[in-house]
This record gives structure tokens, sequence and C-alpha cells, in this order.
């Protein structure tokens, strides 16, 4: 990615990074296979709270003629997409939504997004957060949590997000960004239907949008990251949190994703935020400071008026505990047991203990092999590096409480191939400590770690 005479590198398509995309090129033939349209029937079916509406009825009582008829539609491309009806929605705030038609708008939509979804998520950076699978709220959480008790009381942080996001999406730019990542020319042309659909940018509550909303600040993520070195990234579809060292880094950070926005026609909200990392940072329902994370106000409130109407109604104690099992998810990744236990009372309620403090975080990253904190890198930011190992040291399990995770650790002294220094990271990979106690005696010598997914979806790593 070129620089331009400013300093600034330019906005580059996904070109470069599909060299290194290794998902299997999607077919529009798959869209072709009953079983497979069977499948995205189901689930569109199933869809929303699954509930069967007068347009879901109507396909099952002609359910045999309606698949039918969509195999003829997909076979000669001779759909067309109906105008959209708007709905409003109560989450809790008020919203306004597109609802396609269900027949065959929303069959499609799910057949077609299902088929590709694969791709555009390998072509997402890792901290890039919302619509992906093991990749929600909590996981950002955690992350940042991380990347807090890294970054030191010193740091500062930028905070965005986009200006009437879905419906500033350029549709020329997003048509730009598919051609380059789909092969498949009948695909390519399917999803720029969906996208015209739309008159004006993509429209919320339709099923791809999601993803291709994702997809559009993709290629801001990549030059961030990879172009700008900012080690400590995350984006929750249109929000971004960037950590760093110190002030003057922070409004260059901010000054360039100024530039990027406006290369992609997108405006940044007024509430632009800088400050030191002490103010906290307000991010996906939580408040991380330097030492501790605690709850936004307005979720801590709403966990306090439901635990309160449950107490009022006399449930029992099962029944509250599925009732508040969402707030509790909340809880697990802040500092606020205390807070949690006032809910509890006096209910004989147990939950597995997963809240971690800060505190436990940091001490888990303390310097190893003589190297100070900051020399620390997360694993996940070695994926795909060759590296050179020097040394490494078998550590305890950290959840020594958790039956289900009691396997060492192991810490990795290495050096980049292209640079000098040395660095440390920590793996609970159970591949990756098999792997490298195998060769301890081996040591020095080159490997690369790399990322993989499992059956079940999970992130995993090993030793290529």
């Amino acid at each position: 990615m070129a620089e331009n005479n400013s300093g600034l590198i330019k906005l580059n398509s996904l070109t470069e990074r599909q060299q290194t995309i290794t998902t299997i090129q999607p077919s529009y033939d798959a869209l072709c296979d009953r079983f497979y349209l069977e499948t995205a029937t189901d689930l569109a079916l199933r869809s929303g709270d699954g509930t069967i509406t007068r347009q879901k009825q109507a396909f099952l009582d002609n359910r045999e003629k309606r698949m039918i008829e969509l195999m003829h539609m997909m076979q000669t491309q001779s759909y067309t997409f109906s105008e959209l009806h708007q709905k409003i929605i109560y989450e809790p705030k008020k919203r306004i939504i597109d609802v396609p038609d269900f027949f065959p708008d929303r069959i499609i939509e799910r057949a077609a997004t299902d088929l590709i979804k694969p791709l555009i998520i390998d072509s997402l950076v890792r901290n890039t957060y919302g619509s992906i699978k093991g990749r929600g709220l909590h996981d950002c959480a955690a992350q940042i949590k991380m990347a807090v008790a890294l970054a030191g009381p010193n740091a500062y942080f930028v905070k965005i997000d986009a200006k009437h996001y879905y419906e500033s999406i350029d549709h020329d730019r997003l048509k730009r960004i598919l051609r380059d990542l789909l092969e498949d020319d009948r695909l390519y042309d399917l999803f720029c239907g969906i996208i015209d659909a739309h008159k004006k940018g993509l429209a919320i509550g339709v099923y791809p949008s999601q993803y291709l909303a994702n997809l559009y600040l993709s290629i801001v993520d990549w030059v961030m990251i990879e172009g700008y070195g900012f080690k400590y990234y995350f984006r929750y579809m249109d929000d971004i949190v960037i950590i760093l060292p110190n002030k003057q880094e922070a409004n260059r950070a901010l000054d360039i994703l100024k530039y990027l926005f406006a290369l992609i026609k997108l405006t940044i909200k007024n509430n632009e935020r800088v400050a030191p990392l002490t103010y906290g940072i307000d991010f996906c329902g939580y408040v991380f400071y330097p030492t501790h994370t605690a709850l936004r106000k307005s979720i801590k409130l709403r966990a306090q008026r439901k635990a309160r109407l449950l107490d009022k109604m006399g449930v029992s104690d099962e029944v509250w505990k599925q009732q508040m099992a969402a707030y509790y998810g909340w809880f697990v990744h802040a500092d606020c047991a205390h807070l949690w236990l006032s809910l509890v009372k006096h209910r004989h309620i147990h939950y597995k203990n997963k809240m971690k403090t800060l505190a436990e975080i940091k001490e888990s990253l303390s310097g190893m092999f003589d190297l100070p904190k900051s020399a620390f890198v997360p694993i996940n930011k070695l994926a795909n590096i060759e590296i050179l190992v020097k040394d490494t040291k078998i550590l305890p399990p950290f959840d020594q409480d958790d039956d289900k995770r009691q396997h060492d650790r192991i810490a990795i002294k290495f050096a980049y191939l292209d640079q000098a220094g040395e660095h440390y990271t920590i793996s609970g990979s159970i591949a990756v400590v098999e792997r490298l106690s195998r060769y301890k005696e081996h040591l020095p010598f080159t490997l690369k770690i790399v990322e993989r997914i499992s059956a079940r979806k999970k992130t995993y790593y090993c030793i290529e």
C-alpha cells in the first residue's frame, strides 16, 4: 500500500489481501442444488423469533410448488427482488428496519449469504467483531481488556463511529470490494441485485446487510493494522477503538481515520473522542479502565430492574437463574462481583466462577525470560508469520479451577526474522504446547504459527 505525498497510505482494494485467503471460492451452482435451497429455506423459516407469519404460512401451504419455482428462478437467473417493507422494532430503543418478502427474497438472500459468509469472514481482521460466530460483544470485551492491561495507565485511546452507517454505504465501492472477492460472475451479479434492491446504502434488517456492512469497512481495518501498524485496534461493526501510547499518536490515528472514512464516503459522528485511558473507554456495553472494567450504567440499571421484578413475582431460584443468565454474561467480563451478589441476595444459585479481575489478567501477562511486559505479543498477532523460537517455558493452566481447561500453557521467547529485538508470547493451544515441548532440545529453530477453525467454528492455533 503506497503512501501519498501527505504521508497517508492510500486505500487499496482487497486484491492484495486475497492472496492470503485460503477459503474455497463459492460457486453459484450451489444455489441451484435442491438440498442446499431446502436447508436455506428451513433456516429462513426459523429466522427472527421463529414466529410463523402469514407470508411463511402461505409458503408452507404450497411448499413443493414454491420450491420448484425457486429452483427454476435460480437455474435461469429470472428472479427479481421485490420492494422492501418497513417495520418498527424495539431492542430496547425504537428502530425502523426493512423487511423483504419471504418468498423468494429472504430465501435467496439467506442461501447466497451463507454461501459467501466464510469468504467474507476470512477477509476480515481478527479484531473485527459483530455478526461473526465466536466474535461477539463479550469476545470483543475480553480482547480490549487484555489490550488495556498491556497498554498501561499512561496510554490514550481514540473512539469513533460512523454517522448513519448503513444508509451511507456507497453501492459502487461495495460492489468493487465484492468484485475483488468473488470470482463467480453469476454470484457477483446476484449480490449486486441484493445491494441495489435498497436505493440508498444497505437495508437494516436484511440478512446479507450485516455481513456486507462488516466487509465494507474491512479495508480500513487492514490499512490501520497492516499499513500503519496500530497494534490495539478494535472494530465492532462501525464503532472503532484504538489504544495508543500517547496523545500525539492518538491524534495521528484520528486524522488517518478521518482521511480513510472520507475516501469511502463515510462521515464520522461528532462524538469522536481522544482521551487518556484513565478516563475509561465506553465500548460494547463496558467501560474499560487501567485498574478495572465496569459495566455501562444502562446495563446495570436494566439488570437491577429485572432482578427486582423477578423478586417481586416470587419466582423460583431456577427460573431466576434462567431469566438472569444473559445479564450474568455481561457481569462475567466486568469487575463487579459485589454488585452481582447484591442481585442474587439469599438465593441458592451457583454459577461457574468465570469472573476474572484485571489484576489476574496482568499477573498472567507478567514479564518472562527477563523481558519487559512491553515485549509481550498476543498469539493472534503472530498468525501466519515466520518467527525464530529461542526458548520455551511451560506454565500452569490459567483456569486452575476449571476442569475443562486443566492443561498447561507455554511461553515462547522469539524474534522476528526481519527485525532486531526479542519478544515473547503465551499459548494455551494443546497442539502448540505438545509440538514445542517435543522439539525443545533443538532450539533455536524457525516456525510459523497458523490460525485454524475447528469443526465447531472455534479458532485455534497450531504450528506449520
